[in-house]
């Protein structure tokens, strides 16, 4: 079995820019709650005792957020890193390793079985083997090509449509074997020990799908897919995927990942110390964090994540939108499929419209428009749209 994971945590999430300029991406929240720490209890749930956490960029967020938390039943460290790629992040942190081991990503929502994959991994005797994801379009991703023993024989990056089924064409002729799956990595690796030998003594392996995989590949090392099956798996890194995951815990459509706070009522779920006036009509699902007080009159949800100490005053809409911690939000604002960072204020009669995503300490003043698909930096104000009125004689 095995014991130790390496979770990558030390990239810059600049697709979700303006969130992760000052929150890394791991450390943004799903459903209230980071998304590292969904990591640490799938790590706890299938037994690995130690953790490293490789963290670079904000690296000292995510080292003060462990340091403050206390997780049993596991073992976490976090090493502040100058790495250069994700093998690069393995082999400065190898110290910490001393047998077999996961590599997974800080910024993936899964509910995969690592027990499972573990022991897939003893039993093929591969150096590395990769969980592969079944996906209906792999045009996005990299496609993994394997053959009838699951033995990895070929990546294609990013492939067009005809690149995928030429590729497999190409495979049955040569190999007899045909793909009928699009599996594509999904950043969730095991290992042999040996491969920090490999890393150690080929410095110019930095990055395991760009570099050290192709590199096994020539060097005929055995290097195996294994089939994840049907579990949730979800990279939080744009806007459009970090909104979906956040909608698919509140729809409960992510395998065992369940949603902080208190389920109050069917898909409502509520923290402690929070306040809701009368006449607030919340609509299903929606998570809200502690200490959050909702004014009358307004409508919140569906779709809706409120975090910790926030304040809405009355007659706010809000629906599909994910609201972080210690945002203040005046009357009578209307708020659709945005993302609001922490410390932001929001003036009366204010409109952010669908797709926006406001970053942190950014003040929006009354009656001030945020238009459709908008990306305000951190600390930025948004001024009201001045009206010229014009006199007609």
């Amino acid at each position: 079995m095995l014991n130790t994971a390496v979770i990558l945590a030390g990239g810059k999430g600049t697709r979700l820019r303006p969130l992760t300029y000052s929150v890394p991406k791991p450390l943004v929240p799903v459903a209230n709650k980071p998304a590292i720490e969904y990591i640490i209890e799938l790590l706890i749930k299938y037994g690995i005792s130690k953790a490293v956490v490789a963290v670079n960029y904000l690296g000292d967020m995510i080292r003060e957020y462990f340091s403050s938390r206390e997780f049993k039943d596991i073992d976490i460290h976090v090493p502040l890193i100058n790495s250069l790629d994700t093998a690069d992040a393995v082999r400065k942190c190898h110290k910490y390793i001393d047998d077999d081991f996961f590599v997974v990503m800080g910024d993936v929502l899964t509910d995969m079985n690592l027990k499972n994959f573990g022991l897939y991994h003893y039993l093929k005797k591969g150096i590395a083997t990769i969980a592969l994801i079944d996906v209906e379009n792999p045009l996005e991703y990299g496609l993994t090509i394997v053959d009838r023993d699951m033995r990895i024989r070929g990546f294609v990056e990013k492939p067009t449509s005809i690149e995928a089924y030429m590729v497999n064409l190409a495979y049955a002729k040569i190999m007899g074997v045909i793909s009928y799956r699009n599996y594509v990595n999904s950043g969730f690796y095991a290992f042999d020990y040996s491969i920090v030998d490999i890393i150690r003594e080929n410095l110019y392996l930095m990055d395991w799908s760009r570099h050290v995989f192709p590199f096994l590949l020539e060097e005929e090392y055995k290097l195996y897919g294994w089939d994840s099956g049907d579990v949730y798996w979800l990279d939080i890194g744009r806007p459009e995927t970090y909104l979906r995951a956040n909608k698919d815990i509140m729809d409960l459509n992510s395998g065992s990942i369940r949603p902080s706070g208190v389920e109050i009522e069917k898909r409502v779920w509520i923290g402690e110390e929070t306040k809701i006036s009368s006449n607030v009509n919340i609509v299903p699902p929606v998570v809200i964090g502690n200490n959050v007080y909702i004014g009358s009159d307004s409508i919140i949800g569906p779709y809706t994540v409120i975090g910790d100490d926030s304040y809405i005053e009355s007659k706010s809409r809000i629906r599909e939108s994910v609201i972080w911690d210690h945002v203040n939000i005046e009357e009578n604002v209307e708020i659709e499929s945005s993302i609001i960072a922490n410390n932001v204020w929001i003036g009366k009669n204010a409109k952010i419209m669908p797709l926006s995503v406001i970053g942190s300490n950014v003040k929006i003043e009354p009656f001030g428009v945020v238009d459709e698909r908008s990306r305000i930096k951190p600390g930025e104000v948004v001024y009201a749209k001045k009206v010229i009125e014009v006199e007609f004689k």
